[in-house]
């Protein structure tokens, strides 16, 4: 049960049912809201899902459950599913047999089954209860009633209230007590395992103790001590160092001068000056403009102003005609930028062809052919062969 106990307050998620009232088979799943909608005709089945389930849940109705089978079968089930992989099985039979089952992720953990035979059962088993966490009082739970069963606190007296109460607080007292208790035994346990282990590695100790001599236990304590000096000078030197830190991080303030008060007022005296100096405007010097001459200027300022004036430079005027030639002479000029380039392409294309004919010359002359070149047309042939012709 150590797995159930993990999760006290499980989720239900699901609940299905067989041969239970008028219902044959059906499954309840809450949707991801957390909510199941029944609905549908009168004697549909919808109590009975409730009732299935308080069945299963409380073990309401003890004396009557055998009548919830339906005629012609020979039990009735009920099984809920909860969010952390437990199941609880409830069968009851007609003869009045009953079975408690618990499973956790399909393995059984509970049952109230003894071998192979069936029991029967007149109210919830306490592991059942303990992992639904039902709070029983009087032949009912406080924390699992219905809607036909007083509403506490107002429905009922105060010595009920009370009595109620004081068993819910009991329960709660108990759960927290328990949880404690588990808390201080597991942490006991945990205690126990390290000084076993510590014990153990002592016993191995002692064992290995068994090889050793008075004189290596004495060379032993002799070096230990040596150990420890060493350890204390360590500790020295470490505040050495931190003192050697701390001196290095030390500012230095240099040495002053005595200043005698007068000589100190005086320098205050000075300084007042020097910021009242900061506070004058120096004016340029100017030169001295006589009055005739400023209203001299003054005027000409003024009659400059009243004037509109839009002076352009002037430009003669160009006869149409000459502009015409002028387009003319341009495209002419352009024609012959253009037979320039072309005079320059054939004159590259007929030097190609010159070094081309160089080169056919002195392969017919390294093959022994005479080529001369005609003085009319400028073509090559051989006098030797048939004759030229113009």
């Amino acid at each position: 049960m150590s797995d159930v106990e993990k999760n006290p307050f499980p989720k239900l998620v699901s609940w299905e049912v067989w041969n239970f009232m008028s219902i044959e088979h059906a499954l309840c799943e809450f949707d991801e809201r957390n909510i199941i909608n029944l609905k549908g005709y009168n004697d549909s089945g919808k109590s009975a899902m409730l009732s299935a389930l308080k069945v299963l849940l409380t073990n309401s109705n003890p004396n009557k459950q055998t009548d919830f089978i339906q005629d012609d079968k020979e039990y009735f089930r009920v099984l809920a599913t909860f969010e952390d992989k437990v199941q609880i099985l409830r069968d009851k039979y007609i003869n009045g047999q009953s079975l408690y089952e618990m499973y956790k992720n399909g393995e059984l953990i509970y049952s109230t089954k003894s071998g192979n035979s069936l029991s029967r059962v007149s109210e919830v088993p306490q592991p059942i209860a303990d992992y639904l966490g039902l709070i029983s009082y009087e032949k009912t739970f406080l924390n699992a009633r219905s809607c036909f069963e007083k509403q506490i606190g107002v429905q009922t007296t105060g010595s009920e209230n009370y009595k109620m109460f004081n068993t819910v607080l009991k329960s709660e007292e108990i759960s927290t007590a328990s949880t404690l208790l588990n808390n201080d035994k597991n942490k006991l346990a945990s205690d126990i395992n390290a000084i076993d282990a510590e014990i153990n590695a002592n016993k191995t100790l002692i064992g290995q103790g068994q090889f050793l001599s008075a004189e290596l236990i004495d060379y032993l304590k002799e070096h230990d001590g040596l150990i420890d000096d060493c350890e204390s000078r360590e500790n020295v030197f470490n505040q050495i160092n931190s003192f050697s830190t701390s001196i290095d991080n030390v500012v230095i303030t240099p040495e002053l001068s005595v200043i005698d008060t007068d000589d100190l007022q005086q320098l205050y005296a000075i300084n007042a000056l020097k910021e009242s100096l900061r506070g004058i405007v120096i004016t340029p010097e100017v030169s001295v403009v006589d009055a005739g001459q400023l209203s001299a200027i003054q005027t000409i300022k003024s009659l400059l102003d009243s004037c509109d004036l839009n002076i352009a430079p002037e430009v003669s005027i160009v006869d149409e005609e000459q502009l015409k030639i002028l387009s003319a002479i341009q495209n002419i000029v352009s024609s012959l930028f253009e037979c320039d380039a072309i005079i320059n392409e054939d004159d590259a294309r007929l030097s190609e062809l010159n070094s081309q004919l160089e080169a056919l010359e002195k392969e017919a002359a390294t093959l022994g052919a005479k080529m001369i070149k005609c003085p009319h047309c400028g073509n090559l042939f051989d006098p030797e062969t048939a004759g030229h012709q113009h």
